[in-house]
């Protein structure tokens, strides 16, 4: 099915889907996402690898969530609201959640 549906690897999607169940709780439960490493990993390619994404950040569930998404224009516009509320609030910084400096880009080319 993951074959079909993603073009990858059940083992792949499984720990996707597995992460962002735990993110979710996280968020759902009021928990601190910044600065914060994840405990449950998804498992990355090599070539996401090699673009600086590390598994154990918030970022990485982000990607992955972006790599599951169906719906370009959906996700598209999440991460330009997700660029908006970036730039409201500067002082935050994106390197303590994993965020690449091309992250932006990243998040838009993982759908593809």
């Amino acid at each position: 099915m993951a074959g079909i549906y993603y073009n990858t690897k059940g083992e792949y999607v499984k720990t996707w889907l597995y992460t962002l169940s735990v993110f979710r709780n996280i968020c759902a439960h009021y928990g601190r996402l910044y600065d914060r490493k994840l405990k449950i990993t998804p498992k990355l390619f090599r070539r996401d690898r090699k673009r600086g994404i590390r598994n154990d950040t918030v970022f990485s569930a982000l990607f992955v969530a972006g790599r599951l998404s169906k719906d370009n224009d959906e996700w598209g516009n999440f991460v330009t609201s997700l660029s908006a509320l970036v730039e409201r609030y500067e002082i935050v910084d994106l390197n303590l959640m994993g965020f690449p400096i091309q992250w932006e880009g990243v998040l838009r080319k993982g759908i593809s």
